[in-house]
């Protein structure tokens, strides 16, 4: 429990505050206790160093129950600077077959998970294009990890990480004069600033955060995030209409279900108009109107 909420708490027990000793109605207590639970998620919540992946609910539900994040291979990524890398080698005397081949095989070795960050002007969760395209229109969810927490984990996991930098071109071909296979792994190795942490500058409102692991060769790498998630954001339903609130439908009961042992709050993204508020139940953690 955070310090706010130890305060929250100890406030509504009658150790900062004589609530019970000057015997308010149950309805006051109830609002006192609703007030200082909503101001210490907000102040949780905005404390934190935060970091979103969007995904379909059936995938949220199988990360969540394996407390594990899958890195995904660059052949199947959706920018094609990154699906089809292509690096030719400038020596004439190196066999350009066998030289495309193994290094197409060491880059497939780096694997990814993509996050989106804050920026100043626009917080990750509220990119709308990113619920459309990675959170099935939005009848997905986002997933919101703790940062810092997450990079206690890399530092001894010898896995990579930092934003990702957009730039005006980005060449799909790159040249070389590495001549063998321990030259092209160590190639690799002293380049993956620019090989993995470089995009077009189209992709820059993604506002992607990336990390990058040199996996075995035939099995799946996974990141533990266990202690590193700390909200669900969930938006539209499909099992009710989009006007209701979603903590009524099929979908936050089984994610409620799913959750229960690690307490970890569902907040719903909802919008009208111009103005976009992420909702716990009934208490308002942030409003882009604030």
């Amino acid at each position: 429990m955070s310090q706010t909420t130890n305060r929250a708490f100890n406030s509504v027990h009658g150790k900062s505050c004589c609530v019970r000793n000057k015997k308010q109605s149950p309805h006051i207590l109830i609002t006192i206790n609703k007030n200082i639970m909503e101001e210490s998620l907000k102040e949780d919540f905005e404390s934190m160093t935060r970091l979103y992946h969007f995904t379909r609910f059936e995938t949220a539900l199988l990360i969540v129950k394996s407390g594990k994040l899958r890195f995904s291979k660059l052949f199947a990524m959706n920018d094609i600077c990154e699906s089809n890398k292509q690096i030719y080698n400038n020596m004439s005397s190196c066999n350009q077959g066998w030289f495309t081949n193994e290094i197409s095989k060491e880059i497939s070795r780096y694997r990814q998970i993509s996050m989106t960050m804050d920026k100043e002007g626009k917080l990750g969760f509220d990119l709308t294009q990113m619920w459309g395209h990675y959170a099935n229109n939005g009848y997905g969810v986002c997933l919101v990890f703790d940062k810092t927490a997450i990079e206690r984990i890399c530092k001894s996991k010898s896995i990579k990480y930092g934003e990702v930098l957009y730039d005006e071109e980005t060449s799909l071909c790159t040249r070389t004069d590495v001549q063998n296979k321990k030259e092209i792994i160590e190639y690799v190795r002293n380049n993956a600033d620019s090989l993995f942490f470089h995009k077009r500058k189209e992709w820059e409102s993604e506002q992607e955060f990336r990390y990058i692991k040199r996996c075995a060769k035939t099995k799946d790498c996974f990141l533990d995030i266990k202690k590193a998630l700390k909200y669900v954001i969930m938006c539209n339903s499909q099992s009710q209409s989009s006007e209701d609130s979603i903590t009524g439908s099929t979908e936050y009961a089984i994610m409620k279900d799913v959750l229960r042992t690690g307490n970890i709050p569902i907040l719903q993204y909802t919008y009208f108009l111009d103005n976009c508020q992420l909702v716990c139940e009934d208490s308002l953690v942030w409003s882009s109107d604030e």
